[in-house]
């Protein structure tokens, strides 16, 4: 479920019926004024659909077909809403354009509806291959936000194709030398931290781990601690870490964690905390590539942590 468009961009209409959104087995458009749905069935003759085409400004839920697999449409916001963790809801602002109301475009989705919350963020980075919705319903995810009430955990989605840093053109046998590779990713969380912040921290699993580093190297943005959880470096790309090597050690208080059982990535969590002057470094006995639970023997050490770094900023 998402938003088509937002108010500070423009987006071209998609034909559904394209071969490279073959993966989409139906979807269903909401109007503007919340009355009915109209639904369009992939494969289906186009008369007998509502609609074949997602149109800027919309909403509209996207169903693809069973397997592993991802559809890319630019400009596309997931959102959902749970209590007290909504993301890619629209906010009231853009409202200044001269067109009537049925006319605009879409605002600008938010993380969250109150923009004025007081609350400290920390803002958190899915893995590869996964969404904001996955990261935040982990266990482990769960649990720390269980533990932190005061905080709010701001979990966004990578801006293209599920991924922080895509994958080198030739294979991880052929990394990508260019410094510039990443850049999509790095705008897209600059706009977000100007529009929604300042976090207090940066939290990110997986490839979002291993983005953290290459982030903090390419923006003017500032947090209060780091936390990597099942990371590593991103090593299969030559350019981005010129860069991460270029800014380290960094000094940010940090995190870095790393499952017994996480037989992948285990092995590489030293060589990113080694990038980190002022981290401790966290191996569970139990975890595998995921948080750690709350039940989990080093999971207080790791909340103490946080604590003890937002006690120090209070002071």
């Amino acid at each position: 479920m998402g938003w088509y468009g937002s108010c500070d961009s423009t987006c071209e209409t998609i034909n559904l019926n394209e071969s490279e959104f073959s993966i989409i087995s139906s979807a269903y458009a909401f109007p503007k004024n919340g009355v009915g749905v109209a639904s369009y069935i992939g494969g289906q003759y186009d008369y007998l659909n509502s609609f074949s085409e997602l149109v800027c400004g919309n909403a509209y839920i996207l169903v693809l077909e069973p397997g592993n697999g991802y559809v890319h449409i630019p400009g596309f916001t997931l959102s959902y809403y749970e209590k007290n963790f909504s993301s890619g809801m629209i906010s009231k602002e853009c409202g200044s354009s001269s067109l009537p109301d049925e006319e605009k475009t879409t605002p600008t989705p938010r993380s969250n509806d109150d923009a004025n919350s007081s609350s400290k963020k920390i803002l958190a980075l899915h893995g590869g291959g996964d969404s904001s919705y996955g990261l935040r319903n982990q266990q482990g995810s769960i649990d720390l936000m269980n533990s932190l009430p005061d905080v709010e955990f701001v979990f966004v989605d990578s801006p293209s194709n599920s991924v922080w840093m895509q994958d080198p053109p030739g294979g991880k046998d052929d990394p990508t030398t260019d410094p510039n590779w990443a850049n999509d990713s790095i705008e897209y969380l600059d706009n977000l931290v100007a529009q929604q912040g300042p976090f207090f921290g940066i939290l990110g699993y997986s490839q979002g781990a291993a983005f953290i580093p290459v982030y903090l190297a390419n923006t003017s943005n500032t947090f209060d601690i780091a936390l990597m959880y099942n990371g590593y470096l991103p090593s299969t790309h030559q350019g981005l870490m010129s860069s991460v090597n270029a800014s380290a050690p960094f000094d940010i208080p940090a995190v870095v964690f790393s499952g017994e059982y996480d037989y992948a990535f285990k092995d590489m969590a030293p060589d990113l905390y080694d990038k980190f002057s002022n981290a401790i470094y966290v191996r569970s006995s139990s975890a595998g590539h995921h948080l750690p639970y709350s039940s989990d023997s080093k999971y207080q050490e790791i909340l103490n942590y946080i604590n003890s770094v937002e006690s120090h900023n209070n002071i």
